[in-house]
């Protein structure tokens, strides 16, 4: 209540206007409740308390005060997952068990709305025929539930190789993925459009998902990096021919030099 009440600016103009006389979202008879310490329950009171079932927290602390008086009610808004307190007593059982191990009749009304957020099968189905996934992932519900809409799933992309998985918890999922990789060339390849077949050489750079090629020359133009040159002699013991040593380094490197030492006029 506390982000409502101090960005009111960020809200609609009507919103904006009524804040001139007073702050629309400081309410009269509306109040949030940190805990169950600071609440009076003195008199008859509506509380919106999580989580919605009834496991734990505030929303289980008042249930326990109150399930046993008939002029008590508890609405549950929305899909109550199987095996928690709240579709259990969308059965009505005459008896409950409290937090504390006690077991006491269930005298409070109960009742269910449908006020879920959630989308049916039909919403997520045309949903994801629409997106075409290679991957479906089903993580959230009732195991049973999953199952059906897993079998579903599968019978609708039985044409297709969509995967479909419903995990358990904690299950580990692996998934692969094909994906096209572009490089646009700039600076001084870009200038002259290579005929086809032509190997066109330079330096691959990455910059977060894109991929430039381009010139040595230009590569300190394009980003921040530069270039440098590496000069290594590599010294092996050879006594056979030098046009075989030659001829085999011509088919490993593009460019091979020849030179003479001038002090013992042996060719390198």
């Amino acid at each position: 209540m506390a982000v409502y009440q101090t960005y009111v600016n960020a809200m609609n103009e009507r919103i904006r206007n009524q804040f001139a006389t007073s702050n629309p979202f400081d309410f009269k008879h509306i109040s949030a409740l940190s805990s169950i310490e600071n609440f009076n329950d003195a008199g008859p009171s509506v509380v919106m308390a999580s989580p919605g079932g009834l496991q734990s927290g505030l929303s289980r602390q008042l249930f326990d005060k109150w399930c046993s008086d008939k002029k008590n009610a508890c609405v549950i808004p929305g899909y109550a997952v199987e095996g928690t307190l709240a579709k259990t007593i969308t059965t009505e059982p005459k008896e409950v068990t409290l937090m504390n191990g006690l077991t006491v009749p269930l005298n409070m009304q109960v009742h269910y709305v449908s006020f879920s957020a959630h989308a049916d099968y039909a919403q997520t189905s045309a949903f994801l025929e629409e997106l075409m996934p290679s991957n479906i992932i089903l993580v959230h519900g009732e195991a049973n539930e999953m199952g059906r809409l897993k079998q579903k799933l599968i019978s609708l992309f039985a044409d297709g190789n969509t995967k479909i998985i419903s995990p358990k918890n904690c299950q580990s999922v692996e998934m692969y993925f094909n994906s096209e990789k572009m490089a646009k060339t700039i600076g001084r390849l870009a200038e002259k459009t290579p005929e086809v077949g032509e190997t066109v050489g330079g330096l691959l750079v990455k910059k977060g998902f894109t991929y430039q090629i381009m010139a040595p020359d230009d590569l300190h133009v394009f980003s921040q990096l530069s270039t440098a040159n590496v000069t290594q002699r590599i010294t092996i013991p050879y006594s056979g021919a030098f046009a075989v040593i030659k001829h085999r380094l011509k088919q490993i490197y593009e460019s091979v030099e020849c030179s003479t030492d001038e002090e013992s006029g042996v060719p390198t």
